[in-house]
């Protein structure tokens, strides 16, 4: 199964890493046609379908691979839980989506037009059959079907956005937002299709036997999931509503506020969350994994996967902060003219380990069944983030969006963290977690930088000096782990 679960992982992963530098190319010709403000606008287009996806279905994708990784280790009717999935998904998500078209007139400002809204509206109940089937087929560990989705979405909604840009909306002829509304409906609509085609070809044999779970507990079971993604959605919406607002009341520009806003979530955050592919990856497969090992109530393997991904985690994230905070110069060199960037790049980097770590920390929690617990601790997470930027942004500006940051992860993935040792019994290992990750880390981005400053040409010596970095790293990361475990036998036995 470990062998499945790395294969796995490195597929959706390869997939992962290829969309997130589409998704930053993307960012950057938009920049280049449109300014740094058209990335802030997009970026509020795409919080608010989130936000309307997530009301429209809550979170159905952890629902469907969460009850039906669990069906599987019952070995119970698997197809008839996805058809708990879809009925239950798609049918709120028509209801709302129906409720969202005719009341668009009453929600629509200058920042969001009325047909855009109407558009995105009409792709909810798609995005909601294309979730439930991705969850299907992450419970099976057939991994490749979602990720060849994804990418298509992807391609077809990037494609068409920038063709849309360049034809109408830099003439004139029609709205960003409008563009953007129907690249999202395209990609939708190829994206449901194949998902529905694949799941025809790869569905289980029709069984008569009933489920191991009634429809009532499916839906009583599946509410808390539910409530906490509407919370998680209301309060992170919130939030990104708050942050141009108050940047404008700071800078008293509306245009200033979403180039900083834009400069956040168009660049920096996908920079800091680049890395994060391979836990992104595998918080995928821990999810359906965890639940299907502790309804097997094989609590040894929970501990060892919970084990496992936190020292990932930890080493991901720190070999990537360092990394980001060393090149922090020639990436924001080549993503953006503004130097805010490059100065924003290496504040946020001592934050990137608690924002890693609670990848994998909310999974693993989720998939052990405590999702009240995930619930409260997001929701203290985003009061702490709204709370901060109230008061920091309106001291300090951009800026306080950073204390925010820092404040929000730090307090919260302390608190998972412990929450998880104390459940799987776990000790947390400060010399593999933290000491060899940081001398590791240390020493190889000293060396690539050594052989950067040799050859400096530009995003081909980076790959390249990241590579090598990356390689050291595992190199001396693997050799001081073999030394400290030999150490730990010798003291053990003498």
């Amino acid at each position: 199964m470990k062998q499945k679960i790395t294969a796995d992982t490195v597929i959706i992963s390869a997939f992962s890493m290829v969309l997130q530098l589409l998704s930053i190319a993307l960012n950057i010709v938009i920049t280049r046609n449109m300014g740094e403000s058209a990335v802030g606008i997009l970026s509020l287009v795409s919080q608010f379908f989130v936000f309307a996806l997530t009301l429209s279905n809550g979170n159905i994708f952890s629902v469907s691979s969460r009850f039906i990784s669990e069906e599987i280790g019952r070995k119970g009717n698997v197809e008839k839980v996805i058809s708990y999935c879809l009925f239950s998904g798609v049918g709120l998500s028509l209801v709302f989506s129906v409720c969202l078209f005719f009341l668009a007139k009453k929600i629509y400002n200058e920042n969001l037009s009325l047909v855009a809204i109407r558009i995105m509206a009409l792709s909810l109940p798609l995005a909601t059959t294309g979730s439930c089937i991705k969850g299907y087929f992450h419970a099976r560990r057939m991994v490749i079907i979602p990720c060849v989705a994804d990418f298509t979405e992807f391609f077809v909604k990037g494609v068409s956005l920038i063709l849309m840009i360049l034809a109408f909306a830099k003439n004139g002829i029609m709205d960003i937002l409008t563009c953007s509304a129907v690249s999202v409906m395209s990609g939708e609509i190829i994206s449901c299709i194949m998902l529905c085609v694949f799941y025809v070809k790869e569905k289980l044999p029709h069984s008569d036997e009933n489920a191991k779970i009634s429809f009532k507990q499916f839906i009583k079971l599946s509410l808390p999931i539910t409530v906490g993604a509407y919370i998680f959605v209301i309060l992170s919406g919130s939030n990104e509503a708050l942050v141009p607002l108050m940047l404008k009341n700071f800078s008293d520009s509306y245009e200033t506020a979403l180039s900083q806003y834009g400069i956040f979530e168009g660049i920096i955050i996908p920079v800091i969350f680049f890395p994060s592919t391979l836990l992104q990856s595998l918080s995928l497969i821990l999810l359906p994994e965890t639940a299907r090992e502790t309804q097997s109530k094989n609590t040894e393997k929970v501990k060892e996967l919970s084990s496992d991904a936190l020292r990932k985690a930890f080493s991901i994230a720190i070999i990537s902060a360092f990394f980001i905070f060393s090149y922090a110069g020639e990436l924001g060199g080549m993503l953006s003219d503004s130097p805010l960037v490059i100065k924003t790049l290496k504040l946020i980097c001592p934050v990137i380990p608690f924002i890693y770590v609670e990848i994998v920390t909310e999974s693993i929690l989720k998939g052990m069944g405590k999702q009240t617990f995930c619930i409260i601790n997001s929701m203290a997470e985003y009061i702490i983030r709204i709370s901060a930027v109230l008061i920091f942004v309106k001291m300090i500006g951009f800026y306080g969006v950073i204390v925010s940051y820092f404040l929000s992860n730090i307090i919260c993935n302390i608190i998972r963290i412990t929450a998880l040792m104390k459940l799987t019994s776990m000790t947390f290992d400060f010399v593999g977690n933290i000491l060899i990750p940081v001398f590791s880390s240390m020493v190889s981005i000293k060396l690539s930088r050594i052989l950067w400053s040799v050859f400096p040409m530009g995003v081909f010596s980076l790959i390249i000096a990241g590579i090598f970095a990356v390689i050291l790293f595992i190199l001396i990361s693997v050799a001081l782990g073999k030394f400290c475990l030999e150490k730990t036998k010798k003291s053990t036995f003498v």
